[in-house]
C-alpha cells in the first residue's frame, strides 16, 4: 500500500509540473497548482509512516511548533 501511495504521489507531482509549465505565471490556476504541490508534499512522509506501522517500527518523534505550523497553513491557503 505504501509503495502504491508513493507511486500515486509521483504521478501527481509529474502532472502538476506539466500543468505549471503550461499555465501563465500570474494566473489563479498557477497559484492553485502551487498549493496542490505544497499539499502533495505533505503526503511524502506518509509512505514511511505506513511502512513503519506495518513493521511496528518506532518512529523518531519530532517537535512541532504549533504557531509555525499554523502560519504555514495560512500562507499555503492564501497562495492557493
Amino acid at each position: 500500500m505504501a509503495h502504491d501511495f508513493n507511486n500515486v504521489l509521483t504521478a501527481i507531482f509529474g502532472y502538476v509540473d506539466i500543468l505549471r509549465e503550461e499555465l501563465p505565471a500570474d494566473s489563479t490556476a498557477q497559484r492553485i497548482s502551487r498549493g496542490a504541490e505544497g499539499f502533495g508534499a505533505s503526503g511524502i512522509a506518509q509512505p514511511s509512516s505506513f511502512l513503519a506501522f506495518s513493521r511496528q517500527q518506532v518512529l523518531e518523534p519530532v517537535v512541532l511548533d504549533p504557531k509555525r505550523a499554523g502560519r504555514r497553513l495560512r500562507e499555503d491557503a492564501a497562495t492557493a
